[in-house]
């Protein structure tokens, strides 16, 4: 600072270029203190070499021009390794890895970079639903990037800021992307209010384009309440472009049944579901209760807090006389009752 004051014009330039490359040094510095992570035992140092090599073997992967069968092979066997990292109870060699251990990994993972090289090598690939070998490679990818943010808010944010329209595009290929999409927005009400109207039509879009699956619902459900509190925006916007199609997301159509059971004549198809129903058993009846669950608490959710507009539409869709005819009957099992109940 002294030294600008002189009437030395070089001595004055090179005194501003220390003063500045000082400053954009203490930036650097401040945007670089959060992938700083402090390792407080052997085995945490350990696992930063272990993770180090993991690392390079997803680079050679990534960077190979002919990617051949054997390398496809290996890096899934990479991949598998970094799951069971963070897999809570698993057992890690002589580790049993629990929720302490778990983040550790997780904030490592993040630190070194892991999930940006995956990211890479997905925008890199294309899905081949007849080449299995790609396809659980895709699924595994997606297995790991789910696990790796649980409870780390950051790398939720970092994940859906570079890959969310490529989830999206994923979507429809069952590779696992639905899970990422959920676990990004589960109870992370930052990342909910960015939610844009655009992103909601699409999330119905699938309902209309790809059928009635529960897992559908489960993203919206996400959305509209985080942690207790509603999102207005969001509530509002979900149960209008579920009204708006309603004929591919609630009513009957074609062959789908009706999602919402409003007459007397409709309950029996909720009577026959409810008979044979297995969660075990993934078939059409266990899927259509479980869609008609989750629209029926994603309504409920639509219509919580002050909401007015939101809460009619709701209304509307499930009056109250089908509620309480629910209620009441006796064959009614606890998983309907409960959406039931705090639809009510």
């Amino acid at each position: 600072i002294d030294l600008i004051v002189y009437e030395d014009a070089q001595l004055v330039s090179e005194a501003l270029s220390l003063l500045l490359r000082q400053h954009r040094q203490r930036i650097e510095c401040a945007e670089n203190l959060c992938n700083v992570q402090l390792l407080c035992s052997k085995l945490q140092i350990a696992f930063l070499g272990r993770g180090k090599n993991l690392k390079k073997s997803l680079t050679r992967f990534k960077d190979s021009p002919t990617k051949s069968q054997k390398e496809y092979s290996d890096v899934l066997k990479t991949l598998q390794d970094m799951i069971l990292t963070i897999t809570i109870q698993a057992k890690d060699n002589d580790t049993v890895i629990d929720a302490d251990v778990c983040r550790n990994r997780q904030e490592l993972y993040k630190n070194i970079g892991v999930p940006q090289i995956l990211l890479e090598i997905l925008r890199s690939l294309q899905i081949d639903t007849d080449n299995h070998i790609v396809l659980d490679l895709f699924k595994e990818t997606y297995r790991f990037l789910t696990l790796v943010c649980i409870g780390l808010e950051e790398t939720k944010e970092e994940l859906k800021r570079s890959g969310f329209a490529m989830f999206l595009a994923h979507l429809t290929s069952e590779v696992g992307s639905d899970k990422l999409i959920t676990e990004l927005f589960s109870d992370n009400r930052k990342l909910c209010t960015q939610i844009t109207p655009d992103d909601i039509k699409q999330f119905v879009n699938l309902i209309v384009t790809q059928g009635r699956s529960p897992k559908w619902l489960g993203f919206m459900n996400s959305l509209v309440v985080v942690r207790g509190l509603p999102i207005k925006k969001n509530q509002t916007q979900v149960i209008k472009e579920l009204v708006a199609n309603k004929t591919k997301t609630m009513l009957e159509n074609g062959k789908d049944k009706p999602s919402l059971f409003v007459t007397q004549e409709s309950w029996k198809i909720c009577v026959d579901l409810m008979k044979d129903y297995d969660p075990a058993k993934e078939n059409e009846d266990t899927k259509a209760l479980q869609y008609h669950v989750e629209l029926v608490t994603l309504l409920c959710k639509c219509a919580n807090g002050k909401n007015r507009a939101a809460e009619e539409l709701c209304q509307q869709q499930l009056p109250q006389d089908a509620v309480i005819r629910g209620l009441q009957y006796p064959g009614t099992i606890p998983y309907v009752k409960r959406a039931y109940l705090e639809f009510l």
